[in-house]
């Protein structure tokens, strides 16, 4: 089952990338970079917690959020039609800021070695 499930969050993993980068024809998301970091899918597969990480102000990942919200039924349908499973799980975004946490951790650093 564990194996199943890593399966599935991969396979949403990639088509939300690809269609982030192929069809989607929003103008926000050409000049920023977004990653989609992992994805976490209920056993029942009704939903997917889905990390992304965008790359810029906290005005630009708001902004990016609610594209990506607006478009979270289009992205279902087309895992709808990849996946074998009954039903295609509801995508929930969440931000993932561990790259922020990582370069603010790597700053601090730079600065203790420079002293």
């Amino acid at each position: 089952m564990a194996r199943r499930m890593e399966r599935v969050n991969e396979v949403v993993k990639q088509q939300i990338a690809l269609i982030i980068e192929r069809e989607l024809n929003d103008p926000r998301l050409k000049n920023t970079i977004i990653d989609i970091t992992r994805v976490k899918t209920t056993p029942d597969l009704k939903y997917a917690k889905v990390y992304v990480s965008i790359m810029g102000d906290e005005t630009t990942r708001s902004e990016i959020l609610k594209v990506l919200e607006k478009a979270k039924g289009f992205m279902r349908k087309s895992i709808a039609l990849i996946l074998t499973a009954r039903t295609a799980p509801e995508l929930v975004f969440v931000l993932d800021d561990s790259i922020d946490n990582y370069m603010h951790i790597e700053k601090i650093l730079k600065e203790i070695n420079n002293e």
